[in-house]
């Protein structure tokens, strides 16, 4: 099983909203399911070694296994239980995805003064990784636990005339499949491409950039190389459309300004803006002044007009 194909489920069930949950399965189960998860019933986590099959173990009175898997780009769950049918879900498939979706994200379904040490556990075993040894190390003649690994993480913005991607390293190294340290604010961005449409992606980083600011680093990458960056929230910038007039032709361009300094057309990325003198990026809040060079571009490229921003309009 690859790890892509473990990313795709799990991407799946961490898009699954909480409403959905009360369509799957009659009112009771919902309520007992929740129940369940309060209490912690869900147990263990294995994953079939040839095929990307989840069995979550859930133990009430009796101990159940449920079953998820992807087929045709849904969610399929089932259950061994007597309440299961194909028809209908139960209380031990509810208690799965709401335990699933909290460890993907602890503000979902959010619980106070949970085991920290069960769900690290929970977690290794949700990304398929092994559990960590309670062996200790002799040094100088003393036990000793294994240093834990310092974890860096930084988050990486491709950019061309747009913003291409948005990709999270781990010690200088791209991350390419979930893992159980990864904090819950960055999996988003280690989706697999088919499973995370680009405009999703950038959505998502617009609200990380508005809760978490920079909590991890920036760095910049264009075809010039690697920049350090930050982001700064406070800054305004002006924006206007400037026409250039050459012999039997006109240049429309988009600009920026920050107090009197210019910031051209290449450094600006959709809502973005690259203030590469200061080593910074911000949202702009206020683009009225590219009214006319959106209505010009609308002209000009009827079929892509935001395809094309925020490359110069000539005619």
């Amino acid at each position: 099983m690859s790890n892509s194909d473990r990313e795709e489920l799990l991407g799946l069930i961490q898009a699954f909203s909480p409403g959905a949950i009360y369509t799957i399965a009659p009112k009771q189960y919902v309520v007992r399911g929740f129940d369940y998860y309060r209490q912690d019933r869900l147990v263990e986590f294995a994953w079939t070694p040839d095929r990307p099959v989840l069995i979550a173990t859930v133990k009430g009175t009796w101990t159940y296994h449920v079953t998820i898997r992807v087929q045709g780009k849904r969610l399929s769950f089932s259950c061994g239980c007597p309440a299961w049918s194909y028809h209908s879900n139960c209380k031990h498939v509810i208690c799965s995805i709401i335990t699933i979706a909290n460890l993907l994200d602890p503000s979902a379904f959010k619980i106070v003064n949970r085991d920290e040490s069960r769900r690290q556990g929970l977690l290794r075993e949700l990304f398929g990784e092994p559990a960590l040894s309670a062996v200790s190390v002799t040094k100088n003649g003393n036990h000793e636990l294994p240093a834990p690994e310092v974890m860096e993480y930084s988050i990486v913005i491709h950019k061309d005339r747009q913003i291409i991607d948005i990709q999270i390293r781990l010690n200088g190294k791209r991350l390419t499949h979930y893992h159980s340290a990864c904090p819950h604010e960055l999996r988003q961005f280690v989706h697999p491409q088919p499973s995370y449409p680009y405009m999703s992606r950038m959505f998502a980083f617009e609200h990380y950039l508005n809760r978490y600011g920079n909590k991890h680093p920036f760095m910049l990458e264009t075809e010039n190389g690697e920049t350090r960056i930050q982001f700064d929230e406070v800054k305004h910038y002006r924006t206007c459309t400037c026409f250039d007039a050459y012999p039997g032709q006109v240049t429309i361009s988009k600009l920026c300004f920050y107090e009197d300094r210019e910031i051209g057309a290449a450094n600006i990325a959709g809502d973005y803006v690259f203030d590469l003198d200061a080593g910074t990026f911000s949202v702009i809040r206020d683009r009225s002044g590219w009214q006319l060079w959106n209505e010009c571009n609308d002209i000009f490229h009827p079929y892509g007009s935001f395809a094309e921003e925020p490359e110069d309009v000539s005619r």
